[in-house]
């Protein structure tokens, strides 16, 4: 089976597959506060927050990709190492969930979405 792991430049979809949870922002906001820096109030632009997000995920091995309101954060199949396996990716975001404070149930997610 092959697996497209780089991006499609005129596209304007997005999809996760793998293991993780969704999460509103606000929700992030509160459990990651201690971790980010660069917090900005909630009607203010999300950048700062999200680059800050991203940096301290990618940094314990997980991926955030966002719809309108939800936030997925875990770990595509796409990442995975050749020799992992599903168990073993569900176990790695556990554990980066359970170093980070991140609270939510970790299971197979399959979402896509459309923008525009």
């Amino acid at each position: 089976m092959k697996i497209k792991t780089d991006h499609v430049t005129n596209s304007s979809s997005v999809s996760f597959c793998g293991y993780g949870c969704s999460f509103e922002t606000s929700e992030l906001r509160e459990m990651l506060k201690d971790w980010v820096t660069e917090i900005v109030p909630d009607d203010e632009d999300d950048y700062a927050f999200f680059d800050s997000i991203d940096e301290l995920l990618g940094k314990n091995g997980l991926t955030r990709l966002s719809s309108d309101y939800n936030n997925y954060i875990g770990a595509i199949f796409a990442d995975a190492g050749m020799d992992e396996s599903q168990n073993d990716i569900k176990k790695r975001v556990e554990e980066s969930f359970k170093k980070l404070g991140l609270k939510g149930n970790v299971n197979f997610i399959e979402e896509s979405w459309r923008d525009g």
